[in-house]
């Protein structure tokens, strides 16, 4: 994987998502410009199998009921985050994308491709 680019707010990250979409967005809810949510809800909207995980302080339910209904892959407290949680979870979107990577190539998940992911 390659960190494709570091946003500090919101609106910067979605220009990014423009210009060069990432295959994964780590974001957290709340940012200057921007919210977290209204940036996944616009980038969905330009690549709709765009991967996200969220990586938040906000533990109140209404942050998660919305991430579950923007279809985010995960939501991580950054209290309660351990590193081997992150890199469990970021070689399961992984593999995720080399799956629908492969079926839309008639492939096998064994071909790798370059995966590309912006966090802001």
């Amino acid at each position: 994987m390659t960190v494709a680019g570091l946003r500090k707010n919101g609106e910067e990250a979605l220009a990014h998502c423009r210009r060069d979409m990432p295959h994964i967005l780590i974001t957290d809810i709340g940012m200057p410009v921007m919210d977290g949510l209204e940036l996944i809800r616009e980038a969905k909207r330009l690549h709709p199998h765009l991967k996200v995980i969220i990586l938040s302080c906000h533990d109140e339910f209404h942050f998660a009921q919305q991430a579950v209904k923007l279809n985010v892959n995960d939501y991580i407290l950054k209290e309660t985050m351990q590193p081997e949680t992150m890199i469990e979870l970021l070689e399961k979107v992984r593999q995720q994308l080399e799956e629908e990577h492969a079926s839309k190539l008639g492939r096998s998940s064994s071909n790798r491709s370059s995966i590309k992911a912006t966090r802001c």
